[in-house]
């Protein structure tokens, strides 16, 4: 019996401190892809609880990854949604999902296609895939206006609150691809 307390309190103290390891280029995001970094995410029941929420949303394109468009990896703490294309990604709902199943979002990787567009001092990306606006921060030196891209990005899931449906989405340039 004591071994059975201990083993799970051991769970609880692996289960309570598990945080997202560190982003950064490890992080593959394919076309058509967004892969959220999760803390807390770190056991199978963890992994069905986060597939069964995210698979509802209606970004998700349910014929991937096993007919539910959600891949959960828990040695990495990362989901990864299969996306469709045609239909903007609702940012806001998708952190609350992870934060009601009982996890908190790191931060979200995408790959963003689209033209860019000026916007005042910066950059705007006007997204063919998904299809929606982004707000785009980081090295933005040699582009011009009008030309299409493929960027890889990231967005902080701090930086959601408060966003509107339909507002440009704040990113981060991570590479010109």
């Amino acid at each position: 019996m004591k071994k059975i307390i201990a083993g799970m309190a051991a769970l609880a103290l692996v289960a309570g401190t598990a945080i997202a390891k560190e982003e950064g280029d490890d992080v593959v995001v394919e076309p058509g892809q967004a892969v959220v970094q999760v803390n807390g995410l770190v056991c199978s029941f963890c992994a069905h609880g986060v597939e069964k929420t995210l698979k509802q949303l209606d970004v998700v394109d349910r014929d991937r990854f096993g007919g539910d468009g959600v891949f959960v990896d828990i040695d990495n703490h990362r989901v990864t949604l299969a996306l469709l294309p045609e239909k903007p990604i609702p940012f806001a709902e998708l952190r609350e999902r992870i934060k009601k199943a009982g996890y908190d979002p790191v931060r979200i990787h995408l790959r963003l296609e689209g033209t860019l567009e000026r916007n005042g001092e910066g950059w705007r990306l006007a997204g063919r895939s998904p299809r929606q606006s982004f707000v785009l921060a980081g090295e933005t030196n040699g582009w011009s206006a009008g030309a299409t891209v493929s960027l890889r990005t990231h967005l902080d899931a701090a930086a959601l609150e408060g966003l509107e449906d339909g507002a440009p989405v704040p990113v981060f340039v991570d590479a010109v691809l």
